[in-house]
């Protein structure tokens, strides 16, 4: 049988496992961990995962926005 402060510290650890197990942030970080330490492994870098993979741009006009779904509509075309 636990005594009384075994009992408050076992019941404040079991909070604190409670909450980060109800942290949706903290699921998909740890989630994404091991995919990223893969993908970093194949590709040799380092660093975060989406650092220097994608990028963002602002589409200015009509023109770079027709470009830019031309480029997705066909990108998997290309990948294949």
């Amino acid at each position: 049988m636990l005594d009384s402060a075994e009992q408050a510290r076992l019941s404040e650890a079991a909070e604190g496992w409670r909450s980060r197990l109800a942290d949706i942030s903290l699921f998909i970080r740890s989630l994404n961990e091991s995919i990223a330490r893969e993908a970093n492994r194949e590709d040799r870098c380092n660093g975060r995962f989406w650092e220097g993979r994608f990028k963002s741009l602002a589409l200015l006009d009509e023109w770079a926005l027709a470009a830019c779904m031309a480029y997705v509509d066909l990108n998997p075309i290309r990948a294949t």
